[in-house]
């Protein structure tokens, strides 16, 4: 299996326009397969994400880093 670059996946996410904010704190990031996951920031530089890659290995997915990239830009 190919390892994925998470960097830049989340760069394709963002560009794309695969985030919408729902809120200051939320946002549904749409990911492989046109399937949704919700990442809620829990604290100041702490977010969660609904996706297996994050819940199994405790890091960063694409999705939170994406959402990271567009808040950082200020979009």
């Amino acid at each position: 299996m190919a390892k994925v670059d998470r960097n830049q996946e989340a760069l394709k996410i963002a560009m794309a326009g695969l985030v919408t904010s729902v809120s200051p704190w939320r946002w549904v990031v749409v990911g492989s397969n046109n399937k949704k996951y919700s990442v809620c920031m829990m604290a100041e530089n702490h977010y969660n994400c609904q996706c297996i890659d994050h819940k199994k290995n405790k890091h960063n997915c694409k999705h939170i880093k994406a959402v990271v990239a567009l808040k950082a830009i200020g979009a």
